[in-house]
């Protein structure tokens, strides 16, 4: 039977899959990286640059994965999610969207199973675009929100100020 520290080696060395993100310069800027099979938040590291990120995400590893042994919680090995996938798949339509894309593949010189694809394709981007619109807005909503807040729990007669109000005030005649 393996010692801890083995085992903490063989998971450390098993090829998880990475997410790296650039973060927003209002959200501190830099980059994040995460093992999104332990939940997008659980095991991250972020940094200046993507290989200071990947440096701090294997010390965050490393500690949960330390931490998951002394509490005996199983520690899951990578997904072979991409294994599953053949390329094919056989999926029933209706004639009419049958024949519909067919004519559409000939109109286009293309094969129908081209046509298909790059339809397929096509409409897989815009979803993706629309849900991340769709987050993007509700995390707007959400900051209009706790600004709103914020503003109405602000004593009365504080007066709010944008930057550019600062900008334009002379201190020197302020007193």
């Amino acid at each position: 039977m393996k010692g801890r520290e083995e085992l903490i080696e063989h998971y450390m060395t098993l090829p998880y899959r990475i997410e790296i993100v650039k973060l927003p310069d209002q959200k501190g800027g830099g980059f994040m990286a995460c093992l999104p099979q332990f939940g997008r938040m659980a095991i991250i590291g972020d940094g200046e640059t993507v290989d200071e990120a990947l440096s701090n995400l294997a010390e965050s590893k490393r500690t949960l994965f330390e931490t998951y042994l002394d509490e005996g919680v199983e520690i899951p090995e990578p997904d072979t999610f991409e294994d599953e996938f053949s390329g094919k798949f056989l999926l029933r339509i209706p004639k009419y969207l049958h024949r519909d894309l067919a004519l559409g593949a000939k109109e286009n010189n293309a094969s129908l199973n081209s046509f298909a694809t790059a339809l397929l394709s096509s409409a897989l981007y815009e979803h993706r675009t629309i849900s991340a619109i769709q987050r993007f807005e509700a995390e707007i909503k959400m900051l209009r929100s706790d600004v709103c807040s914020l503003t109405y729990k602000m004593a009365p007669g504080v007066i709010l100020l944008h930057k550019s109000d600062f900008e334009a005030y002379d201190l020197g005649k302020a007193a």
